[in-house]
């Protein structure tokens, strides 16, 4: 059978197995029962309508806040799993962050509203804290002394220095996330500064444990931020989403210069700093992982970590796993200066990671890559050491030349470039574009894409009067609401949108791990002919959300 017939053969029976024996026919959303025996099946997932119908922007949905009570038992559920069965607050810590908490549930003028959900995190940071036995009377007066301005109309953050801890609602499950953000003492409201986003390493012992990044590092002249971004989930998947919505929380309530962002990291940062900017380009004007993994064949060279190659699904299994690294998208990188540190004596992440992602930027022709690779082992560089390095560049919004390499459609852009179709769901699609009269572009599995073409963009790139070369066909386009569309007929290129109707897009296309990458829905079924079926469904989904809350510490919708 050939391999794609295969592939599809085997995708839709998965699918209507799930269908037909999962599937509720009423449904109910009663409060998650305790761990179940049983072996681990797949929970139901039903995306929200929010999930449903993504923006084209970078733009997230705006989730509903959940209820206090419920974010409280949660966040106690949470300090009893997270590594060390930690004990609970004292009572009176407890019951004083309740009563703050119930005083911050009432509603505020929508300018107020950031300060109220980063109060909100500092209560849940002060009860951790306590619960840890680390507490004093101060911490707590000050975010009394906050509370009560906030509820007099007046903003407690306005005007405030130093390290500060601030939240916001996740575009994943709607709940309550923080990060930690160092401002400088000369910041003035009124002048745009650097962003530099340090991504925290990997918590080993505090795996599980909230407030991972807290506190941010210091450093003069610029906004530092530190997302929390889930803990230790090496900033991929549902994590990459909370680093790019503590990105946006931060440029809405501070002002930040969005040509001058910059991202670094050590250890499980440095892999997220590969990870975030091949995903998202066009946000950073330069990274500098520190020590970061990027290519998983250094595992396979250094300890022999390979897939079963006698399985019919061999090709599926490597493209997954090859999908996930850095290095599979390093053509992404062509207008990101690119700083990079690594000690040959490495044993924890092998220095062939770097090697090999710094021989592919180089082996493409880009010259923005800087490698120092050091004698030593896993070790770390302080901020202030890249910082001036990382400040002396800035974005290029409008780059002449644009390389796109995706896996998904949800990651499908690079600065003014989109891709909106890609036929082959197990190949990576790609599109090279360089602009000129004409713009001359080639794809690979691509069936259509757009061009971000709005008013800033005109006055950047002059419209082409010799029109478009799209992999050798010449396209007439003209711009139409900002974008200049282009869908391949056959085997023509013309002008217009994708195919109208149901079809895969950016937030709705699969695999089973975009479910979870938006508003979700857990729903346990009522309804069924068979009892036994329905008892085993109810008590998968319960494993979910166990599972879900204890290892993001926060309530699962």
């Amino acid at each position: 059978m050939p391999r794609k017939a295969f592939l599809l053969l085997f995708l839709a029976a998965a699918a209507a197995a799930l269908v037909l024996s999962l599937r509720p026919e009423r449904g109910e959303k009663p409060a998650p029962r305790s761990a179940p025996s049983l072996p681990p099946l797949s929970p139901i997932l039903v995306p929200s309508p929010a999930a449903a119908s993504p923006s084209p922007s970078e733009a997230a949905p705006r989730p509903e806040p959940p209820s206090r009570s419920r974010t409280a038992a949660a966040r106690r559920k949470a300090l009893e799993v997270a590594g060390d069965l930690l004990p609970p607050p004292p009572p009176e810590i407890a019951a004083a962050l309740d009563a703050l908490r119930e005083e911050l549930s009432a509603a505020v003028s929508p300018s107020l509203e950031a300060a109220r959900l980063s109060l909100l995190v500092r209560a849940d940071y002060l009860e951790y804290r306590a619960s840890e036995g680390f507490l004093g009377d101060e911490s707590l007066g000050e975010l009394k002394s906050d509370a009560a301005a906030l509820l007099t109309g007046k903003d407690p953050y306005e005007g405030r220095t130093g390290v500060v801890m601030r939240g916001y609602l996740s575009p994943v499950d709607g709940t309550l996330q923080e990060y930690s953000l160092a401002v400088p003492p000369d910041y003035d409201p009124r002048r745009p500064l650097p962003l530099v986003v340090s991504l925290h390493h990997h918590g080993w012992t505090e795996w599980f444990r909230p407030f991972q990044g807290h506190p941010a590092p210091e450093l003069e002249g610029a906004l530092v931020l530190s997302p929390h971004a889930r803990g230790s989930a090496d900033y991929m998947w549902v994590a990459l989403e909370e680093v790019l919505a503590s990105i946006r929380d931060v440029e809405k309530n501070y002002a930040v210069d969005a040509d001058r962002v910059y991202l670094t990291g050590y250890s499980m940062g440095g892999t997220g700093s590969w990870y975030v900017a091949v995903r998202r380009p066009h946000l950073f004007a330069a990274i500098a992982p520190v020590a970061g993994n990027a290519d998983f064949t250094a595992w396979v060279k250094r300890w022999d970590w390979r897939l079963r190659n006698d399985s019919p699904f061999a090709f599926l299994r490597e493209f997954l796993r090859e999908s996930t690294c850095p290095a599979a998208y390093a053509e992404n990188l062509r207008n990101v200066a690119v700083l990079c540190f690594h000690g040959r004596r490495d044993e924890i992440v092998p220095v062939e990671h770097a090697r090999s992602m710094v021989d592919k930027l180089r082996a493409l022709g880009y010259d923005k890559v800087t490698y120092v690779e050091e004698d030593t082992g896993h070790a770390s560089r302080s901020l202030e050491e890249i910082a001036s390095w990382l400040l002396e560049h800035r974005r290029e919004r409008f780059p002449r030349k644009v390389s796109l390499k995706t896996n998904l459609l949800r990651h499908g852009r690079a600065y003014y470039v989109r891709l909106d179709g890609r036929p082959e769901p197990d190949r990576y699609s790609r599109l090279e574009l360089e602009w000129g009269d004409p713009v001359r572009i080639t794809t690979d599995n691509v069936s259509a894409f757009s061009i971000l073409y709005d008013g800033e963009a005109e006055r950047a790139l002059p419209f082409p009067s010799r029109g478009f070369s799209v992999d050798g066909v010449t396209v007439r386009a003209k711009p139409a609401a900002g974008l200049v569309r282009f869908v391949r007929d056959g085997k023509t290129w013309r002008e217009g949108p994708p195919p109208a109707g149901v079809r895969k897009r950016a937030g709705l296309e699969g695999p089973i791990e975009d479910a979870f990458r938006s508003l979700f829905l857990v729903v346990y079924g009522t309804g069924g002919a068979d009892p036994a079926l329905a008892a085993v469904s109810r008590e998968e989904a319960e494993r979910f959300v166990m599972n879900w809350e204890r290892r993001y510490n926060r309530p699962c919708p």
